[in-house]
């Protein structure tokens, strides 16, 4: 069949048939939520426009802090990698590299 090529085989589990379920199926109210006009509130960092409607005290992150939180631990990661990998093929070495420098590269923007 010619769409045998662009789909997926089903998950193999009935755990990732049921997350793959809860996906679909929170993507669609999304959609529904955002084609009505119940936007998702924009935040970076934690301060919406919702909550200063609803008279709640927030935090607001400064982006610096934000994004050391966010990028920290991905680059933890790459390097742990990295070390725990020591001999990988160089197409593991590459994409691995370049995540590292990516990371560490917006850790120290």
């Amino acid at each position: 069949m010619l769409f045998d090529k662009f789909l997926f085989p089903l998950p193999s589990s009935i755990l990732m048939a049921s997350i793959s379920a809860i996906n679909l199926v929170s993507a669609v109210i999304a959609g529904i939520s955002e084609s009505k006009g119940n936007n998702m509130p924009y935040s970076k960092f934690w301060k919406t426009n919702s909550d200063q409607k609803s008279g709640k005290e927030s935090v607001l992150l400064s982006n610096r802090i934000g994004m050391l939180i966010l990028y920290t631990p991905a680059l933890l990661a790459s390097a742990i990698s990295l070390w725990v990998y020591p001999n990988p093929d160089f197409r593991f070495l590459l994409v691995n590299s370049a995540l590292a420098l990516h990371f560490f590269k917006r850790d120290f923007e």
